[in-house]
């Protein structure tokens, strides 16, 4: 009977791991010498305006993509779906950028600034608002859900 309990135990403790990091929301803010410190240079930056980003970000309910393509930034949403420009084609093996949307919103309300500057580093993709920056994002392919 103990050895029931104990593995009922495990199950219910590993599905309950899962469903937290599902759940878990993706970026963590940084100051820009931490920035630097961890994720090398901005070798190519892009700036959007701040309340244009907050409209685009209206088009998804939990994720939003970034990347740059041929001196553009393209923005996606939930299942890759592309929200700026609208028109754009992504090709299925073009990595994005995966960030909570929450977290996007929070480096925006932490930031307070005008501007939004979508960062090509030397290892990653970055974005800032004033002195804050996000990162800890998830490659898209192969972590898109």
């Amino acid at each position: 009977m103990k050895r029931l309990n104990y593995a009922i135990f495990l199950l219910t403790l590993v599905f309950t791991s899962a469903s937290f990091s599902q759940t878990e929301a993706i970026g963590k803010i940084f100051t820009e010498a931490q920035a630097q410190e961890f994720y090398g240079s901005v070798v190519e930056s892009y700036t959007m305006n701040a309340d244009t980003l907050l409209n685009l970000l209206k088009s998804t309910d939990d994720k939003v993509m970034f990347s740059i393509e041929k001196d553009k930034i393209i923005i996606a949403g939930d299942g890759r779906e592309p929200i700026y420009p609208k028109n754009v084609t992504i090709p299925k093996d073009k990595v994005l950028r995966v960030f909570s949307k929450s977290k996007v919103l929070e480096l925006l309300a932490v930031g307070r600034k005008n501007d939004v500057v979508i960062q090509l580093r030397e290892v990653t993709t970055t974005l800032e608002n004033g002195a804050t920056v996000l990162e800890r994002s998830y490659p898209c392919p192969p972590h898109c859900d």
